[in-house]
């Protein structure tokens, strides 16, 4: 996080204030702009654009990231990663077989 110039108090606020999104088997955390605009503008600038992945429990903090058009991405994902259904898919025959 530090490497980013993302500070962690403002992580904890995305993550006890934000939206999710679960996709992937993962949790995107991010603030709406327009659930910020209640907030103290220094806190709306250290969190807009900012992403919080954490894991499907949200208890292990994966990655955090600033992408301004993050969200449209995040909606276009796919719900599974097709790398964990192609080892699903293998086993599913493996017992079949």
């Amino acid at each position: 996080m530090e490497q980013r110039g993302i500070k962690p108090s403002m992580v904890s606020l995305v993550l006890s204030h934000g939206k999710v999104i679960r996709k992937q088997g993962l949790r995107f955390y991010f603030v709406p702009k327009a659930q910020s605009k209640a907030w103290n503008p220094q806190d709306i600038e250290y969190v807009r654009d900012l992403i919080v992945i954490t894991d499907q429990q949200g208890l292990e903090l994966i990655t955090c990231y600033r992408n301004p058009a993050a969200i449209k991405a995040i909606k276009r994902k796919s719900k599974w990663l097709r790398k964990n259904q192609a080892e699903v898919n293998r086993e599913t025959r493996l017992k079949v077989s």
